[in-house]
């Protein structure tokens, strides 16, 4: 990493801190039945990873999940493989700012939007996506597990670097399934 991106990332999570102090949300942990509603966040992948998403949305509204999927690409265009949907919508690096705060319409309404789960589907930390899933106003959030994620969501998963995002995304359906939690 480069000394100006780590400096815009430093500056990037200072800034996050000072929005986070007058950030509240209500956790609600739910078990997979009782979940209707999923928000989606991802780095948009190469093609073939592409796919292995869409599939985990099929298999989500399969079991009668409602799901919002929002992908980001570092580069100024979406992919051609990505086409916004009603499901998907994309943003790209023309809509963060200076330090990698999302302007995007679609992320500031992906963050208001109070889905009974988030699952953010990055395998390395980046700041454009952690500032969505951190502000997030969703009951339940789950990712992979690092020192930022601690504080913010309420599932981590502890995977190898070497982790592709199909073998990722098979270990958040497991635990997903195998939670069991009763709101009397």
């Amino acid at each position: 990493m480069s000394i100006i991106q780590q400096l815009k990332d430093n500056l990037g999570y200072f800034f996050l801190k000072q929005e986070l102090k007058k950030f509240s949300r209500k956790k609600k942990p739910m078990s997979f039945d009782q979940i209707k509603t999923v928000g989606i966040l991802y780095v948009v992948p190469s093609e073939k990873d592409f796919h292995y998403i869409n599939d985990f949305v099929k298999y989500l509204q399969q079991n009668n999940k409602t799901v919002k999927a929002l992908g980001y690409t570092n580069t100024p265009y979406i992919p051609h493989y990505c086409f916004p949907k009603l499901t998907y919508d994309y943003f790209s690096s023309k809509e963060i700012n200076w330090y990698g705060k999302p302007k995007s319409k679609f992320a500031e309404d992906f963050m208001k939007s109070d889905f009974d789960l988030l699952i953010d589907l990055s395998t390395k930390p980046i700041f454009t996506i952690n500032y969505i899933s951190y502000l997030s106003s969703a009951y339940f959030k789950t990712g992979i597990l690092n020192d930022n994620n601690v504080q913010h969501f309420d599932l981590m998963l502890d995977i190898k670097e070497d982790t592709d995002l199909n073998d990722f995304i098979h270990h958040i359906q497991h635990y997903l399934i195998n939670i069991n939690i009763s709101n009397d």
